[in-house]
């Protein structure tokens, strides 16, 4: 939950130095090339959320390098092991979730779906490096009353993909929708993704 808090301040912080960069270069901006800042909320088999920087070429190509974390409850294999070490109840223990950790670079195509050349789908995809943070029990050789829970990290190569709608309201402020998939040889995250879009997002005004 700290890192959700985390990354929804990383968010607002971004979103108040690209108001400044919006509204100081605005009049420079070009037509067919845009620079903006998103953050998604992420709701699926995990929790999360994502932000990051796109960059539209053309109004055709798109590049998007960001950072997501989500996370869930651990599953019934972490009960089975304190069972296994002859604990019955996990009352005294405050089980953490597990965390899934996400730099990634999309590529994408970009598709106007619309005749005034707001509305827009991208298809995009790309390589990722995942963390995982996985709970995993340790029994101490004094008893029950010194076990804990400690965490296993390691990492993964993964491929994303998240194709969205992007619906600008304004040439600097907007939202998207769409799915969300994050695969590699350990976990599979999939779900939604629904989000805002903040900076040079469309030629239009309005």
């Amino acid at each position: 939950m700290k890192r959700v808090v985390l990354l929804i301040i990383g968010v607002l912080t971004l979103s108040s130095v690209y108001a400044q960069w919006s509204n100081k270069y605005k009049i420079h901006y070009a037509k067919k090339h845009f620079l903006y800042g998103t953050g998604d909320v992420m709701l699926g088999n995990y929790k999360g959320g994502d932000i990051a920087m796109t960059y539209i070429y053309n109004s055709r190509y798109s590049v998007n390098f960001g950072f997501s974390v989500s996370g869930k409850n651990v599953s019934n294999q972490f009960t089975e092991s304190l069972k296994s070490a002859n604990i019955n109840s996990t009352d005294n223990f405050k089980v953490p979730q597990e965390n899934l950790e996400n730099f990634h670079l999309m590529v994408g195509r970009v598709i106007k779906l619309s005749a005034k050349k707001n509305t827009r789908l991208i298809i995009q995809a790309g390589p990722g490096v995942s963390t995982i943070r996985e709970p995993v029990f340790k029994e101490s050789k004094n008893g029950f009353s010194n076990s804990q829970i400690g965490f296993q990290r390691r990492q993964q190569v993964s491929l994303i993909i998240n194709p969205k709608i992007e619906f600008p309201i304004t040439y600097i402020l907007g939202f998207s929708v769409g799915p969300m998939f994050i695969v590699n040889d350990e976990r599979f995250f999939f779900g939604a993704s629904v989000g805002f879009l903040y900076g040079i997002i469309s030629n239009k005004s309005g």
